[in-house]
C-alpha cells in the first residue's frame, strides 16, 4: 500500500498543481496560433482549436481515469490489510494454543475437580461434598474461555475442536454447582456467566454433528465415571492416595472407580 503513494503523487501533480503554462504555438500551413500563458487549465483549453482541444481533454480524462483506478487499488489494498490485521487481532490462531496450554497446566486442579464430581455422583448433594470448591478452578477456566467466545475472539468451532470433550464432562454435574452459586442465598447471577453461552454454542454444534438433542450428549454413568477417573489419574500421587483412602467406596480393588 505504501509503495502506491509515489504513483499517486506522480498522477496528482500534473492534474492539480497550478503553474504558468508555456506559450503554445501551433502551425497550420502559413498561419500560426499562439496561446498566452495561463494558470487556468480550462481557459487554456478553450483557446485551442477544436481538434487540439479534444486531444487535450481526452488526455486529461485518461489521467483522471488512471488516477481513480489507482485510488481504487490503493483503497482495496488498504481494506485488505485492515481485514487481515483485524483477523489477526480477533481470531489470533495462537490464542487457542494458549488456552490449550493453560488447560494442560491445570492437571492437578482437574484431578481435584474430578474427585469432587466423583463424590457428587454418589450423593447428588453438593452440601455433602466437602471438596466441592475444588471444581471452581476448572469452571473459572471455562468461564474465561466463554468470555473470549462471547467477544468474538475465538470461534465456537475452534473451541469445539479443542475442548468439547471436557466441556461435556465437567458440565455434566458441574452445571448444578453453577446454579447453586448463582441462585443460592448468597449467590450472584454473574458468577461464571459466560459458561452457559459457551455450553450453548459448543453443545449445539456437537448435537448437530451427532444428530441428537443437547440432552442426548449427557454421558452414561459408566462413561462418566471412566472419564472422571482419567482426569483424576492426572493428579499428584499423594493427593490420589489420600483421596482413595478417604473415599474407598469410589474405588474397586484395582484402584479404579466403580
Amino acid at each position: 500500500m505504501v509503495s502506491l503513494v509515489p504513483v499517486l503523487i506522480t498522477l496528482l501533480v500534473p492534474l492539480f498543481t497550478s503553474t504558468d503554462a508555456p506559450s503554445t504555438t501551433l502551425s497550420s500551413g502559413t498561419n500560426a496560433i499562439s496561446t498566452p500563458n495561463t494558470t487556468n487549465i480550462a481557459d487554456h483549453i478553450l483557446t485551442l482549436p477544436p481538434n487540439t482541444r479534444h486531444a487535450l481533454v481526452t488526455n486529461h480524462g485518461s489521467q483522471l481515469l488512471i488516477f481513480w483506478l489507482a485510488v481504487a487499488l490503493w483503497l482495496g489494498v488498504g481494506v485488505s490489510l485492515a481485514i487481515k490485521a483485524h483477523r489477526r487481532r480477533v481470531f489470533d490462531p495462537t490464542l487457542v494454543l494458549k488456552f490449550e496450554k493453560e488447560f494442560e497446566d491445570l492437571s492437578e486442579e482437574r484431578a481435584r475437580a474430578a474427585g469432587a464430581l466423583l463424590l457428587y455422583s454418589l450423593t447428588g448433594d453438593w452440601n455433602k461434598v466437602p471438596q466441592g470448591a475444588d471444581i471452581e478452578p476448572v469452571l473459572d477456566f471455562f468461564d474465561n474461555l466463554g468470555f473470549y467466545l462471547y467477544g468474538d475472539q475465538l470461534s465456537e468451532r475452534v473451541i469445539h475442536q479443542s475442548f468439547c470433550h471436557w466441556l461435556v464432562l465437567y458440565y455434566h454435574d458441574g452445571c448444578s454447582y453453577i446454579r447453586i452459586r448463582q441462585d443460592g442465598p448468597d449467590g450472584e447471577r454473574s458468577t461464571w456467566e459466560h459458561i452457559e453461552f459457551l455450553i450453548t454454542e459448543v453443545y449445539d454444534l456437537e448435537a448437530a454433528k451427532q444428530g441428537c438433542s443437547r440432552e442426548g450428549l449427557r454421558l452414561s454413568p459408566p462413561k462418566y465415571k471412566k472419564y472422571l477417573m482419567e482426569e483424576f489419574d492426572g493428579g499428584d500421587d499423594s493427593f490420589k492416595a489420600e483421596f482413595q483412602k478417604a473415599h474407598p467406596m469410589l474405588f474397586n480393588d484395582t484402584g479404579r472407580a466403580y
